[in-house]
């Protein structure tokens, strides 16, 4: 009686065994599956910052107004980074490292660089910073001090070879040239340029306006449209998860629901107009903001989903919509 007892217990027991391990089996594999990593490809808003030569290591330069709040931002390195030319010094580990504090206590985050040279590039890999791959790589543009600076080059290196060559005669509008007698009594003209030449040549110098770029259909998401030197008009919407970027006025005729950068090559008079605003981010000449900063209360002129025009006005964004 107890063998067979016994037998029974042992037979219950396998056999309960294998009822468990299947199920445990099927319960692993649901978990396995539920629990397994997925990996895709995603585009962010991430606004860009680009770090200033003069600025790395020596506490120069400032960093944009904004009331930020551990705002991810991604650094623009290609200024600080090394072109191949001798007189160029890319930035160091301890200034990298000093610049990067110096966002964090202004409420920034560095979460990434881009535009970096491959010495730079492994600096930031060094302090866990990854490297963005950037969708504008191209060189800094001039800003307008650069302009001026290289006009007063040009006109005094042309002034000082002026001076060792014979002028030209120059005929004015209903003037007749001076016979050759007369040419000794014509004075010297003076090798410092007037005023009417100094502002010819530093038009010459600062980069001319082009028409408007006109992008007749909507803007999608995940597209980056810029416009260098000109304004941006866009006829239809620029959706969630679009970028429109100029370095004049950017118009929308339709919804702004991505993100408008106007003025990015620093003009403080550019505009951002759009025929319903429900932006994600906004930003006039380096000073932006995102949409979940703005508040009606603080910005009385502001209307959702209604016909807007940002400026810039004292260094903050200024928003007006229709009633």
């Amino acid at each position: 009686m107890k063998r067979a007892l016994h037998r029974a217990r042992a037979f219950s027991q396998q056999a309960l065994r294998r009822r468990e391990e299947p199920t445990s089996g099927r319960g692993t594999s649901s978990t396995a599956k539920k629990q397994s990593l997925e990996l895709d490809g995603r585009s962010y808003l991430l606004p860009t910052l680009t770090l200033p030569r003069g600025g790395a290591g020596n506490g120069g330069g400032s960093f944009p107004s904004t009331r930020a709040r551990r705002t991810p931002i991604v650094l623009d390195l290609r200024l600080v980074s090394s072109d191949g030319s001798p007189h160029a010094q890319p930035i160091k580990k301890h200034e990298l490292r000093a610049e990067i504090e110096r966002l964090q206590n202004a409420g920034f985050l560095p979460v990434g660089v881009t535009n970096a040279s491959e010495d730079v590039k492994q600096l930031a890999a060094a302090m866990n910073l990854p490297y963005f791959i950037s969708t504008r790589l191209q060189g800094p543009a001039p800003t307008p001090l650069d302009a001026y600076e290289s006009a007063d080059d040009n006109l005094s290196v042309d002034g000082a070879q002026d001076a060792g060559r014979p002028q030209r005669d120059s005929i004015a509008f209903g003037s007749t040239p001076a016979a050759s007698g007369e040419q000794g009594a014509t004075p010297t003209p003076s090798t410092t340029p007037s005023a009417a030449e100094t502002n010819a040549r530093v038009a010459a110098v600062a980069p001319s306006l082009l028409p408007p770029m006109v992008v007749t259909t909507s803007v999608r998401s995940g597209q980056q449209i810029f416009a260098q030197n000109r304004s941006l008009v866009v006829l239809g919407s620029v959706n969630s998860g679009a970028e429109v970027l100029a370095d004049e006025d950017v118009l929308v005729m339709g919804a702004l629901k991505g993100r408008a950068l106007a003025g990015i090559g620093g003009n403080v008079s550019a505009r951002i107009i759009c025929q319903s605003f429900d932006a994600e981010l906004i930003s006039i000449a380096h000073h932006f903001t995102t949409c979940d900063e703005l508040d009606e209360r603080k910005h009385r002129g502001l209307r959702a989903h209604k016909p807007t025009i940002v400026s810039l006005q004292d260094d903050q964004l200024h928003f007006q919509s229709s009633q």
